[in-house]
């Protein structure tokens, strides 16, 4: 046995050994009586690499007992010196380059970086925290949405991350006319400030997270006026029915019994009530469609003063629709083109949700199992704003206020809707 584990170790771990070395280590320590006798006993035994690299073990384990090095006073400076190891290393003339944008664009004031500019290379850390500072509190989020968002500044880009829908449950109001008005207004916002999820984008019927649904709509959809729902189940349970590639499909998943059957009949009527409700959409989205739709608020506004707080601030939303239509600062902007997760999962300003206060389980069951499933292989929504001079000011702050905006406008839309429910 003795044999075979000498050969083992010579074969696999003889590097661990110094001969000349170790043997000197071994020979000073029996000498100098930190080992006794009895550890020569790994040398009778193995009279080999083996017992020398046994017996160095022995020295080495006595040696680390046999002395203690006291901590204290052994940094003087300790807390000092602990800050500087945890603060991360930032490129001081990047940092420069980042501030003199930041001054420029008028994010921080020169005053408030003056100290930390006065302390050299030492300070640039304390510029990029002032810098997430002004940053994040430029982000104004309605508390009902602040625990949605995080920020932090990472490789020269600012980072914002949703790790949960920042959602805005809204009750359709019964008038048509205001229905309309809601829907088409949430439609100018998402095409002209930012791209969130309205219930129709989100649920309805050219949704991409339930387009399996979408598509079983189409198919039904001229059946749903003229037949029962009796007639669309012996419709659809009928097995010498050719059906549609996605009915088809549907069936092939789940089965073709009565259960699937009615979910998926559930499913179709809900998408045409959906439609029903929250359907109204700009049909161009162009200036003069929603010049036409600011006038009609201006309208109502007058003569309805029960709903005059929920018309004013639709009003209000069309007019920064206007703004941004007129002033093209973002219409070059597509957050594809910044790191984050639009490339291969969703957007950080899909998080942004719209939802309506009746239910539409199937719906809501089908898209959050899409959005789930593409934001499981990505990672949750984010986004990378960059600091740099050139898109500073072009870029990151004006996509900063438009999420600020918008945000907030759907907190009032919310509110005022809230509000007029009550009122009825």
């Amino acid at each position: 046995m003795r044999n075979a584990q000498a050969r083992l170790f010579s074969d696999n771990g003889v590097g661990l050994v110094d001969h000349r070395g170790h043997s000197m280590l071994c020979r000073e320590a029996l000498q100098a009586g930190l080992v006794g006798d009895s550890a020569i006993e790994w040398l009778r035994q193995y009279p080999n690499s083996y017992g020398l690299h046994r017996l160095t073990g022995e020295v080495v384990r006595h040696l680390s007992t046999s002395f203690r090095i006291s901590d204290k006073g052994l940094f003087p400076q300790g807390d000092v010196l602990l800050n500087r190891l945890n603060t991360p290393y930032v490129d001081p003339v990047e940092t420069a380059s980042y501030a003199l944008a930041a001054i420029d664009a008028g994010l921080v004031g020169l005053d408030a970086l003056a100290p930390h500019i006065e302390a050299g290379t030492d300070g640039a850390g304390r510029i990029m925290a002032e810098m997430e500072r002004s940053l994040i509190s430029r982000v104004k989020l309605p508390v009902a949405v602040e625990k949605a968002f995080s920020f932090g500044i990472q490789d020269g880009h600012f980072i914002l991350e949703s790790c949960c829908f920042a959602d805005f449950t809204v009750q359709a109001p019964a008038s048509l006319e205001l229905r309309v008005l809601l829907f088409k207004t949430l439609d100018a916002m998402t095409r002209h400030l930012l791209p969130f999820h309205t219930p129709m984008t989100f649920l309805g019927q050219f949704s991409y997270f339930n387009h399996g649904l979408s598509e079983a709509y189409e198919e039904l959809a001229p059946r749903l006026a003229t037949h029962t729902r009796e007639d669309l189940c012996t419709f659809l349970l009928d097995e010498s029915v050719e059906h549609e590639e996605y009915i088809a499909e549907y069936f092939y998943c789940n089965g073709q019994d009565e259960d699937a059957v009615n979910t998926l009949i559930d499913s179709v009527y809900e998408m045409g009530e959906l439609k029903q409700v929250a359907g109204a959409s700009l049909s161009q989205g162009d200036r003069a469609e929603i010049l036409e739709l600011h006038e009609q608020a201006r309208q109502i506004s007058e003569r309805d003063d029960d709903h005059r707080a929920l018309v004013q601030v639709l009003g209000e939303a069309l007019h920064h629709c206007l703004e941004q239509e007129a002033n093209e600062s973002l219409k070059g902007f597509h957050p594809s083109d910044f790191p984050g997760t639009a490339g291969d999962g969703v957007t950080l300003f899909e998080s942004i949700l719209v939802r309506l206060t009746r239910d539409f389980p199937n719906l809501e069951q089908s898209s959050n199992d899409g959005f789930d499933g593409i934001v499981g292989g990505s990672g949750f929504p984010a986004i990378g704003l960059p600091l740099n001079p050139e898109q500073l000011r072009s870029v990151t702050l004006p996509v900063l206020d438009a999420l600020s905006l918008t945000l907030g406008l759907l907190q009032r839309i919310a509110d005022a809707l809230e509000e007029c429910c009550n009122a009825e």
